[in-house]
This record gives C-alpha cells, structure tokens and sequence, in this order.
C-alpha cells in the first residue's frame, strides 16, 4: 500500500499525471503490477467548505491516495494503516480533549461469558465516548465456533452501545478459522460481509 498527502485532488490527477515524471514512474513500474492497483481519493473532511486550488489545504485536508493490491492479508493491513491515519488526523483537529474505549481479545476464553455484560454495561455507562475499537479475536476459535450468528451477535451488542464501533480484525476472527483453507479467505469474507458492509 502507498500513501499519499496531495495538495488538491487536481495536483494528482492534472499535475502529476501530467508531468514527465509521471510517464518514467509508468514506464518502470506498470508492468510489474499484478493485479493492478486501485487507486482511492479520501478527503478526510468532505462537508468543509471547498478552498481555491492555489490555496493548499492543511495536512490532515489533502488527499490520501490508497493504492490497494496484493493479496487479501496485505489488503487487510491496508486497512489498519488507513485506520491509523484516520484517528491521527481527527485527533490532531480535536478542539478538545476527547475519549475512546478500546478493547482487545474479549470475550475469549469460556469464563469471560460472565464478566462480557459488566464490560457493556461499562461502555454503556461512559457517554463521553466518541468511539469503541475493538483491536481483534472477538472470540477464540478454540472455545467458540466460527459462525455468522456469533460474528453478528458481538456485532450488535457492540453497536447497541451508541457510539461508532470499529473493528480491526484479528488472527481469531478470520485466518484461524480458516486453518485448512489453502488462501484463508473464507471466513475473511464473512468479516468484511459483516462488519465492513459498505466497504
């Protein structure tokens, strides 16, 4: 994956693409994309009133480019360095203080069945919260079955809570339980179906 902070969308799209160094960039590395990558324009924020190509937009405003390719492991890291930037940027624009839970590998093992309520309960409890992260293994493969039912469970108590809910998957989401699945895919499928519907 490359990342990209462009002035104005038009400094890639006219500028860049445009320019000599554009056609040497082509001719050494075109042939060596397989598949070919697809290439994304994000303004971070889309609703701010538009600003006059002469006049560059602050850092966390330009554009990122997110050129994806490669298999779906490295697609997937894609996705949690474009999710570092994000958070970065808006942080960096907070007029204030702000909070964000986060939680990692839980519900886990059998035992955390009891203790899972009170952590909701908990998050419920802090309406200050912008956001929830859940950092990956909403379950261990292990203990628990790898189905559609228990992905969209976790799923709704967690957005039942209010805020945003972010997931960024772990081993115990998808490639675990995909152990005899020569490309590991199915079960990521499943997560990206579920928990990234408009992706």
């Amino acid at each position: 994956m490359l990342n990209i902070w462009w002035d104005t969308l038009e400094a890639h799209t006219e500028g860049f693409r445009g320019s000599p160094q554009y056609k040497r960039w082509r001719e050494l590395l075109h042939h060596y994309y397989d598949p070919f990558p697809v290439v994304e324009h994000l303004n971070l924020f889309p609703d701010a009133p538009p600003q006059p190509l002469s006049q560059p937009l602050s850092r966390p405003q330009r554009m990122i480019d997110r050129c994806l390719g490669g298999t779906a492991r490295t697609r997937m890291r894609s996705v949690l360095v474009c999710l570092a930037l994000l958070l970065g940027a808006f942080s960096a624009q907070a007029a204030a203080p702000f909070e964000f839970a986060l939680v990692g590998d839980y519900p886990y093992f059998p035992r955390d069945d009891a203790g899972f309520p009170h952590l909701l309960e908990d998050l419920r409890d802090a309406p200050s919260l912008s956001w929830i992260v859940h950092v990956g293994d909403l379950h261990n493969p292990r203990a628990t079955d790898c189905t559609e039912a228990l992905y969209k469970g976790r799923l709704g108590l967690f957005t039942s809570l209010g805020p945003p809910f972010i997931l960024t998957p772990g081993d115990n989401d998808w490639s675990d339980c995909d152990a005899e699945s020569p490309e590991g895919t199915v079960f990521l499928a499943r997560v990206r179906r579920i928990f990234f519907p408009n992706a």
